[in-house]
């Protein structure tokens, strides 16, 4: 999960990795000897990311209410995979709502960060 997404929190190359994904993309994560895997699904204020299969591109899943495909590749410092037009991320539900409350941010922190 992203808080920001620009293109300083989504740069094209790093200096540093502290958790690397899929590194060059393709096999480069196996070729340096770290185990298949990686990330699979980001998630920032402009919606749902996940990674083509066999290019590990960063690829839009959906995207949030209002945001556009113009809008996010304008913030985003890499060319994103876009496959047609992506769907509008859904909102959570009242149950989801409730678990997200009482069971992931249960003292408010979180809302409380969003809020400053």
């Amino acid at each position: 999960m992203m808080a920001r997404h620009d293109r300083g929190s989504f740069p094209e190359r790093v200096d540093f990795l502290n958790g690397p994904g899929f590194l060059d993309g393709g096999t480069s994560r196996t070729d340096r000897g770290l185990p298949e895997g990686g990330p699979k699904l980001v998630l920032s204020p402009f919606g749902v990311f996940d990674f083509e299969p066999v290019s590990k591109r960063m690829r839009v899943r959906s995207l949030n209410p209002g945001v556009t495909i113009e809008q996010v590749q304008k913030q985003t410092g890499f060319e994103l995979l876009i496959d047609g037009t992506p769907p509008v991320t859904s909102m959570p539900t009242a149950e989801e709502l409730q678990i997200l409350r009482e069971h992931v941010d249960s003292t408010g922190v979180l809302r409380e960060r969003r809020r400053a």
